[in-house]
């Protein structure tokens, strides 16, 4: 309810803005009126929301052409989707089974852009952590022997085998060097 609340008055003030008028927001005070009462019947423990159209109408005090024109801008603004149901009336017609509609099985949501604009940043600090952790991860792999490193880095396998036996060889090479160097120097 808050986050179409917030929606509504942030459409409300652009419009001011754009207009230059004092009209409703995108959903409009009678719109979140409906949404206010769909919260308050839907039954939490299965989810079951149909109410019929008639009922809103009374709960609220409103026309049914102003809640069905509600229940349009909910739907168009992503807060709400409904499944038509119908049931048999029992009369065979020429084309099958005749029904009549009953009423609607509502389903509440909450729209991506509106989702995303409810969560919060992560804190400063944290970015920071996280830049800290990664540098501590590469300084921890580089200071593994360069035969062990690419089994950090490289998820296929065979390719990491390949690396890992070209950081022996590398490593061999300098040792050998190293070698050299100091019966050089004896």
């Amino acid at each position: 309810m808050q986050a179409a609340e917030k929606y509504d008055r942030l459409k409300r003030l652009a419009h001011r803005r754009e207009r230059n008028n004092r009209e409703n927001g995108a959903i409009g005070h009678v719109g979140l009126e409906v949404l206010r009462e769909l919260l308050r019947l839907i039954d939490y423990k299965t989810g079951r929301l149909d109410p019929a159209i008639a009922t809103l109408a009374l709960r609220i005090g409103r026309s049914i052409a102003a809640v069905v024109d509600a229940l349009k801008r909910l739907k168009a603004h992503g807060f709400l989707d409904w499944l038509r149901r119908y049931v048999p009336t029992g009369n065979a017609g020429m084309r099958g089974p005749q029904v009549k509609q009953t009423s609607n099985a509502y389903r509440l949501m909450l729209p991506p852009q509106v989702e995303r604009s409810m969560t919060p940043p992560p804190p400063e600090d944290d970015s920071d952590r996280r830049q800290a952790a990664t540098e501590e991860g590469r300084a921890m792999i580089a200071s593994l022997p360069l035969d062990e490193q690419p089994a950090e880095f490289i998820d296929d396998p065979g390719l990491a085998a390949v690396l890992a036996r070209l950081g022996r060889a590398i490593m061999d090479q300098e040792r050998d060097s190293e070698r050299q160097n100091e019966s050089r120097q004896s």
